[in-house]
């Protein structure tokens, strides 16, 4: 599906005292309400990206293309209290997938968010979005042409002008959270994404995104000068 056109499809919610799920057909009948279906996926049918104890990601090859299966663990019993009736870090991502596509910036399209619950107590969540093809620009940048690299650093300057347009933040502006599909800048990672409602707190996450990004090039100055005006 074209990236103009995923804002608009055609989503299912569902919920029950076990589950709230928000999905697109598709993947609503691939994946169903049932978490042990997703495990299974990434347990036995998906190649491991990441696992450590927040965050379990996994590349899934769907019937229809290549998926990215996201589980968020709780770090700990306490620590599953703290978030229980909090919007969860699935909810965020779908959430601000949309709100990033409606200020004109490219995200994986996201295709389901899945939270298990006992009543309203908030358990495990998973994410599942289309696979993006390209590189980590945290590991692309240096490699690339001269010519290229000035391309990258304008899709940059675009990105943060969008970002302040709509007073957006990302929250965790790692070059690897930014894939560089050859003509394009795409967002992933969007589990600390927020919209602004104050000025103040827009200037001060938006600052911060802004130092994160910057402090890829530190150590790299001919880098680092490409982004001198972002």
């Amino acid at each position: 599906m074209d990236h103009m056109q995923w804002p608009q499809q055609a989503v299912e919610s569902a919920a029950g005292w076990r589950f709230f799920r928000i999905c697109e057909a598709d993947s609503c009948r691939v994946f169903g309400t049932d978490r042990a279906t997703l495990d299974a996926c990434m347990a036995s049918q998906a190649q491991t990206l990441k696992h450590d104890r927040t965050t379990t990601v996994c590349r899934y090859q769907g019937p229809g293309g290549a998926l990215i299966l996201k589980r968020y663990n709780p770090r700990s019993f306490w620590h599953k209290i703290k978030r229980a009736f909090r919007r969860s870090r699935a909810r965020r991502c779908w959430q601000m997938s949309y709100a990033f596509a409606a200020s004109g910036l490219r995200v994986a399209r996201p295709l389901m968010m899945l939270e298990h619950r006992f009543g309203p107590i908030r358990r495990t969540a998973y994410f599942v979005s289309e696979s993006v093809d390209g590189d980590e620009v945290l590991h692309c940048l240096p490699n690339l042409t001269a010519t290229q690299q000035v391309a990258v650093a304008e899709a940059v300057r675009e990105a943060f002008a969008r970002m302040r347009a709509a007073r957006i933040t990302h929250g965790d502006m790692k070059a690897s959270n930014l894939i560089w599909t050859g003509s394009e800048l795409v967002f992933i990672d969007l589990d600390a994404a927020q919209t602004h409602w104050t000025t103040w707190g827009w200037r001060r996450k938006h600052a911060k995104d802004r130092r994160r990004f910057l402090k890829n090039w530190q150590d790299q100055p001919d880098l680092l000068a490409l982004f001198d005006n972002i």
